[in-house]
């Protein structure tokens, strides 16, 4: 058994093409130049082609090697060059055939609305590029050093003193500005200043309701206040403000444009006659796209820094809340929390609180885009984000003051891992698919509730008639109840019902629900000043409705003045909705599930804190609309 295991090895041996002995390997070499097999027979072994098969297969390989000491040596020089230029070279490149572009294009037309948008986007991109090393330049300044190093007695003294006399002449400046907007509205419209007192109404439930009375910071309370005077005035009454709200609503505009080819494409050239599914909806898509890839650039931290950095400046509050409430005026309020995921464990409970309400206060660029398609004004909208935050600091500081000292926390504008891309179009498709959820939530929440109002109605109807009440409606019951709110605002005083009636659906179901009711009353009295241009045309009112004789039309609950849509709109942009508190309470307590009982405890307030921030605003719009 062993020889014939030992003779079949050497058998394989002698068989085995990698083990064959150089002799055997010369005569196999022989015998294939000759064109014949190592065998005894005369067979060719290739035919006439493969000659020029084997002549290709050669001249492929010195190709390969060519190509190969090519592709080495580009590779060495682009690494040489990318070296010299600290791993940026393309970035250069890219910037210098940018630039030598604006500048032909400044040259060739310039004053046109165009050149000057191209202008003012190449300056702020440019300031977005450089801010690092432009902070890194300001702090090495001796200034900056000896501001924030040791300082003498004597240089001690001075410095208090400065900003002892700083602030007092800043706190009257301001007071005299607030003193002169109220008197130049009452001398042009006095009956606007009944917005006036909802201002102070608002502030005092707050106090009243204040968890630590004697601990709230009346500097933050003054200065908030004062922030939305100042900016209240800067996009309703100067007219340089409304132009620039006015030249942003129509940049949104053309770019809420460019979503038709989409929708076209997906659902059919009469996607129209079901705009809201198929047009309005799917702008989000769009939208949260570009502000993802607006955040892989680096532009929105720089936005929403600067924002940030001016309300701690301003308002005395900490980085990490001043941060995310200057966030949510631009991203929803969940997408906002992400952001700061890993700071919100450190915070205290009323910073955790401002930033919780501000969820609530507003509604962010995802959901502008819907509103906007569907009738919403976005010269009210636009104001009503930005104004909003410091409403938020003056409700939240008032019900939840400061009571120890917050931990010194920097927030250098970095993202969580799950919220990093590796390219722009990583970032971009992120970014849409991210908010499928938020779209599925507005298509059930909208049915849902509007289902359910139909019910309401209907039973209401039902229970009423009962007892001898002819038309009672839900809507009917919040119009009353939420009265006194839509006169503390200044509403006009045939419109008070119907705008009570808006807070009291975005209280009771979402502000998507109201908002859609809101812009059905608008289309009304679009429909009924068109009717009104008819000669001898009549109506007939029934209760709250009005109905266009001629037309046989009818218009449900009637109709809203332009002023107490501008006041409506402001109150209304924020979520601050049952549903939408619970929404965010459940998805605060799983980022800081430490302080789970704390914020269900919490739940009343931040509703409450939500929508008097959204109230106040309404206040100034009713002052200076």
């Amino acid at each position: 058994m062993e020889s014939n295991h030992k003779h079949n090895n050497n058998n394989s041996k002698d068989t085995d093409p990698l083990n064959t002995p150089p002799d055997k390997e010369k005569e196999t070499a022989i015998l294939f130049e000759n064109h014949l097999a190592p065998d005894d027979d005369n067979d060719s072994f290739y035919d006439s082609s493969d000659d020029d098969d084997d002549e290709k297969m050669r001249e492929a390989a010195c190709v390969n090697r060519v190509v190969i000491r090519l592709q080495r040596g580009v590779s060495r020089v682009t690494n040489a060059v990318n070296d010299r230029f600290g791993g940026h070279f393309l970035a250069i490149v890219c910037v210098l055939l940018y630039f030598a572009y604006f500048i032909y294009a400044m040259y060739y037309r310039f004053g046109d609305e165009s050149s000057i948008r191209l202008l003012v986007c190449t300056i702020l991109g440019v300031m977005i590029a450089v801010r690092h090393q432009v902070c890194k330049l300001v702090g090495r300044t001796s200034l900056a050093r000896w501001w924030k190093g040791e300082k003498s007695p004597a240089a001690a003294r001075r410095v208090h003193t400065v900003r002892f006399f700083t602030k007092w002449l800043l706190y009257g400046g301001v007071g005299a500005f607030m003193a002169y907007v109220i008197v130049d509205v009452a001398i042009k419209d006095a009956d606007k200043l009944r917005s006036l007192p909802g201002i102070f109404v608002f502030l005092l439930i707050c106090f009243l309701f204040s968890s630590a009375p004697a601990k709230v910071n009346w500097h933050t309370i003054y200065w908030s206040v004062g922030m939305q005077f100042i900016l209240a005035v800067l996009v309703m009454r100067w007219q340089g403000g409304k132009n620039a709200v006015l030249w942003v609503q129509s940049r949104l505009d053309e770019f809420f444009a460019n979503s038709k080819p989409a929708s076209q494409l997906m659902f059919g050239e009469k996607y129209y006659d079901h705009y809201m599914i198929f047009g309005a909806l799917p702008i989000v898509f769009l939208t949260n796209s570009a502000l993802a890839m607006l955040y892989y650039l680096g532009a929105m931290q720089f936005l929403v820094k600067a924002i940030g950095n001016s309300l701690r400046f301003v308002l005395g509050t900490s980085a990490i809340e001043s941060t995310g409430v200057a966030a949510s005026i631009f991203m929803e309020g969940a997408s906002a929390m992400l952001a700061l995921r890993p700071y919100l464990g450190k915070l205290t409970h009323s910073e955790l609180f401002a930033l919780t309400s501000a969820c609530l206060s507003s509604i962010g660029g995802a959901f502008l885009a819907i509103l906007a398609q569907l009738g919403i004004p976005v010269e009210f909208m636009l104001p009503a984000m930005v104004i909003s935050a410091p409403a938020t600091f003056a409700v939240c500081k008032l019900i939840a003051p400061e009571t120890r000292k917050a931990k010194k926390i920097t927030f250098g504008g970095e993202l969580p891992l799950d919220m990093q891309y590796s390219s722009i179009l990583e970032a971009a498709q992120a970014g849409a698919i991210s908010v499928v959820s938020l779209v599925a939530n507005v298509v059930v929440v909208a049915f849902a509730f509007f289902a359910l109002i139909a019910w309401a109605n209907e039973t209401c109807t039902w229970f009423g008639d009962r007892v001898g009440i002819q038309q009672l409606t839900m809507e009917k019951v919040l119009s009353y109840l939420f009265y006194p709110l839509a006169l503390l605002m200044g509403v006009d005083l045939d419109d008070c019902r119907n705008v009570a009636m808006l807070m009291g659906l975005r209280l009771s179901s979402s502000n998507f629900v109201a908002l859609l009711k809101m812009a059905q009353l608008v289309g009304n009295r679009h429909q009924f000043q068109q009717y009104s241009m008819i000669p001898n045309a009549t109506v007939t009112y029934v209760g709250d409705h009005i109905i266009l004789d001629q037309l046989n039309v009818t218009l449900i609950e009637g109709y809203i003045s332009r002023r107490s849509e501008a006041i409506a709109t402001y109150a209304l942009c924020g979520f601050s909705g049952i549903l939408s508190m619970f929404i965010t309470l459940g998805i605060m307590t799983t980022l800081v599930p430490h302080r789970r009982k704390w914020l269900t405890s919490q739940a009343f307030t931040l509703l409450m804190a939500g929508n008097l921030a959204n109230f106040m605003v309404g206040c100034f719009a009713g002052m200076l609309v």
